[in-house]
């Protein structure tokens, strides 16, 4: 049984890397549920000066 039954996080997830894994795969661990908010495109000009790899529809999908 995990310690937790729903966690939750977020990111930019703008170019997936290994941080992106072991943050996700560390949680997982954690919680049975895991809720991953994503930034969204207004956020992300506001913090990347709009450095844009991905549009956030695409940056969300490959957490499905």
């Amino acid at each position: 049984m995990k310690k937790y039954k729903r966690a939750i996080t977020y990111g930019t997830f703008n170019l997936f890397h290994i941080g992106h894994l072991n943050l996700l795969e560390r949680i997982s661990e954690l919680a049975d549920e895991v809720v991953v908010g994503v930034s969204s495109d207004v956020l992300m000009h506001l913090k990347e000066n709009g450095l844009l790899f991905l549009i956030q529809k695409e940056r969300g999908l490959w957490l499905l």
